[in-house]
């Protein structure tokens, strides 16, 4: 026993440590790509891709899921707002990633 004897935190804790983490990458991957957006001198779409992620997706995906499905509802609707926006900041980034290798190129153009 770590926190509780409690058959119903057992429970909840078990519920939680099923669903959530399936989404723990994808969070992982707006952190590093707001930091690249910021490196990358776009600060604000930074705020705003995390704005989005949370207002937009991970708040009110928690709160469909709690409404229609109860407390796994909420876990769910969460882990999926997060997986949304792990892949909306992928496209992002890959935008972003195209146009910078454009300018490279253009940049340093190759010897002949």
């Amino acid at each position: 026993m770590i926190f509780s004897d409690d058959v119903q935190v057992i429970a909840l804790v078990a519920l939680f440590l099923l669903i959530l983490p399936a989404s723990y990458g994808f969070q992982g991957m707006m952190i590093l790509i707001a930091a690249a957006l910021n490196a990358l001198r776009h600060p604000m779409e930074a705020l705003l891709l995390n704005l989005l992620r949370f207002f937009v997706l991970y708040l009110p995906g928690a709160w469909l899921g709690n409404q229609l499905y109860g407390l796994t509802g909420l876990f769910i609707g969460a882990s999926c707002g997060a997986i949304l926006a792990g892949c909306l900041a992928w496209l992002r980034m890959q935008h972003h990633s195209g146009r910078l290798a454009s300018s490279l190129r253009a940049a340093n153009p190759p010897a002949r």
